[in-house]
């Protein structure tokens, strides 16, 4: 189910909704809010029957998707549909998981004492329920699953019809305003010998990059402008494309935070064009560069998403783009800081959601090592600022510094 947004009735409080598909229908009072985002359900002739995501107005109903020439709803390709919730319901341990697919279809992933991981996509509709067959990813054992979302009460009521049953079970019928149970995170423990192996390794890395590791003084530039450039993901062609055909842009730093793209070829090809088209390219890698493929070390061992950040500051040395300090005009720096983000970052644990799984991590812990919110991973990263940032306070205090310009591909708290 593709997603739109509505972008027209800005001025009338919204966009009129008809109950039928034909425009001579009875319309509704309430009209779907500017902004609101909607699943397509029918599209037929111009008019769009709709299911509401996100916003106010009418839950159902049919829509123009343009009038007297002007777009009243636009699809929305890149929509990001968020984790709706985490809905526990039974025993203690039994927990349902809500999110939405990037096309927003809902996804259910349910723990299940018996079996876990049981996993399956709301395609059916049942009156105002969307139900599945949830599936596990080990073991034989399925069951069924009822959801109805209620958007404007922000609660879910889930139905369950548990193994060789044949009617819904009332008793599982659970509604839950309060999405967000805390699991407890896992506090950091000591370093293991290969996690110290891999950060020394990082920090040589750094030392040997263009301007150092920031520790001393930072090196002077002359640019006469500034501009930032996040997530190009040129694994898309046409963002691969756009890159291509930007023009020399003399006197001017680039600032690129990360997510360009998984391959290191890629990223070599990427980064050199940005490095014959800016005066001066700053980079940090995010998420994405550091999903590990099962590539073997020349020790012949799988290389891992630390191995690979090492990879990624070397090849940065090697085609002429810098991962530390410099000044880039006189009393105005920009200072690189990599990161990675928390499962506690918001003050309450989030779930992942199975994101960044494809990175590997077997320094911090062998047993779970596709784990993106092990507490040490961002201690990691935090630790190899620790240089710059008490350089930068040094040079402040000199005065030195005026004006200073820190980038990260993870927002900071």
């Amino acid at each position: 189910m593709p997603v739109w947004e509505v972008v027209g009735g800005s001025g009338k409080g919204g966009i009129l909704v008809r109950e039928g598909q034909a425009l001579q229908s009875k319309a509704i009072e309430e009209r779907l809010t500017t902004g609101s985002l909607i699943h397509e359900l029918e599209l037929e002739d111009g008019r769009l029957h709709y299911r509401l995501v996100r916003g106010n107005g009418p839950r159902h109903g049919w829509v123009s998707c343009t009038l007297s020439g002007k777009d009243l709803v636009v699809p929305k390709p890149d929509y990001e549909s968020p984790l709706l919730g985490v809905w526990t319901f039974g025993a203690d341990k039994d927990s349902v998981r809500i999110s939405q697919t990037q096309t927003g279809l809902l996804r259910v992933d349910m723990r299940w004492p018996p079996v876990t991981d049981l996993f399956g996509v709301l395609q059916q509709e049942e009156q105002d329920w969307l139900a599945t067959e949830l599936r596990p990813k080990k073991g034989e054992v399925t069951c069924c699953i009822r959801v109805r979302y209620d958007f404007d009460a922000g609660r879910c009521f889930v139905c369950l019809r548990l193994p060789g049953e044949s009617v819904w079970g009332e008793e599982n019928l659970a509604s839950k305003s309060n999405p967000n149970p805390a699991p407890s995170v896992r506090e950091a423990r000591p370093w293991s010998e290969k996690l110290q192996t891999v950060h020394q390794a990082a920090l040589q890395a750094m030392r040997e990059s263009l301007g150092g590791d920031g520790s001393e003084a930072w090196p002077r530039l002359e640019c006469k402008r500034l501009v930032a450039w996040s997530d190009l993901h040129i694994d898309m062609g046409e963002n691969m494309r756009h890159l291509k055909a930007v023009e020399r842009q003399e006197g001017t730093a680039l600032v690129l935070s990360g997510d360009m793209c998984t391959s290191l070829s890629r990223l070599e090809e990427a980064l050199s064009l940005c490095v014959e088209r800016f005066e001066v390219v700053f980079y940090v890698p995010g998420n994405h560069e550091l999903w590990a493929e099962a590539v073997q070390n020349s020790d012949g061992r799988r290389r891992s998403s630390l191995d690979k950040f090492v990879e990624i500051i070397r090849l940065c040395t090697k085609v002429g783009v810098r991962t530390s300090p410099a000044c880039i005009s006189e009393g105005v720096a920009v200072c690189p800081l990599v990161s990675w983000y928390r499962a506690d970052f918001v003050g309450h644990w989030v779930d992942h959601g199975g994101f960044d799984n494809t990175c590997y991590w077997p320094e911090v812990d062998a047993d779970n090592a596709n784990n993106p919110q092990l507490p040490e991973i961002s201690d990691f990263f935090l630790t190899l600022n620790q240089k710059r940032v008490e350089q930068a306070a040094v040079l402040k205090q000199r005065e030195d510094l005026k004006t200073l310009w820190t980038f990260s591909h993870f927002l900071p708290q």
